[in-house]
């Protein structure tokens, strides 16, 4: 796999699979957690895996960010990705609300069970077949 399928795979992942994640009552729950410790969500669909950090440090309000978390913040989060993520191998996209800003970036990717579940910053070179995992970090904090 090269780079240009690399970074296809990122954008099919950052602006279509992700929002079915986020929108999950397990992802809402791993979200509110995140409020009081660190929390990472693990997530597996259509055949992508990985994990997402989540990191509300940024936040200001927690009983602000709670409220509208449970308003269906995510699901406009979700409805609102790009439909092309950002850098060199499409690893970043931002959301921005009336109040909010996500950012969701892969930083890191996990090799498969063959290379003993590895995880490595950049993935290339990739043999053709390998199925690469994402480690991502979501921030939010606030729209200013």
């Amino acid at each position: 796999m090269d780079k240009a399928e690399i970074a296809d795979n990122n954008d099919l992942f950052l602006c279509t699979l992700l929002g079915l994640i986020i929108t999950h009552k397990d992802f809402k729950g791993a979200v509110l957690e995140s409020l009081y410790e660190e929390s990472q969500y693990p997530f597996e669909l259509n055949g992508c895996y990985g994990y997402i950090s989540i990191d509300t440090s940024s936040i200001g309000s927690k009983g602000a960010f709670t409220e509208d978390i449970n308003l269906g913040l995510l699901g406009q989060v979700a409805l609102k990705l790009p439909h092309r993520a950002d850098g060199d191998l499409h690893s970043h996209v931002s959301v921005k609300t009336a109040l909010w800003r996500f950012t969701f970036s892969i930083t890191k990717y996990e090799r498969d069970q063959a290379h003993e579940w590895v995880m490595v910053d950049d993935p290339l070179p990739l043999p053709d077949g390998e199925i690469l995992g994402r480690y991502i970090v979501m921030s939010v904090s606030l729209n200013v």
